[in-house]
């Protein structure tokens, strides 16, 4: 889990970017300044995202691999879930980060929101856990 917010935090990195610098150069483009696609070029797609952001596909990669590998490793119902989940999670941050196939990154990220609904829905309840969401008391109003 440890690996999987290392690289969430740092794919953030990656994604503001897109969310902060380029509007800013999309502004300037339109204005008519010149110059404005280059540095688009230079600030949102050089070496430093690239870095940044192959840095954090690859963590993301580990992480999926490392937790996808223990969760099907836990109980055989869980198994092919587990598989799911290692497969396609880095399948849709790799597709998506170097442009393979049009529908392969929505396909993969479908098959993780199966994958982890799967896990979801089969895992077992906190052992000793009352079985209610948390928050949830007896006699309290959202009690079912």
């Amino acid at each position: 889990m440890v690996l999987t917010v290392v690289a969430a935090v740092s794919l953030s990195a990656a994604f503001g970017s897109a969310a902060f610098v380029q509007p800013g150069v999309g502004r300037a483009y339109l204005s008519g300044l010149p110059g404005a696609e280059a540095l688009n070029a230079d600030t949102a797609y050089r070496d430093a995202l690239t870095a940044t952001s192959g840095a954090s596909v690859l963590v993301l990669t580990v992480a999926a691999i490392t937790f996808g590998t223990a969760v099907a490793r836990t109980a055989p119902g869980l198994r092919w879930a587990g598989i799911g989940y290692a497969v396609t999670l880095p399948l849709s941050a790799v597709s998506g980060m170097a442009g393979i196939g049009a529908g392969t990154q929505p396909a993969a990220g479908v098959l993780v929101a199966v994958a982890t609904a799967v896990l979801a829905r089969r895992l077992p309840a906190v052992p000793g856990g009352s079985g209610r969401p948390l928050g949830v008391t007896v006699g309290s109003a959202r009690a079912s």
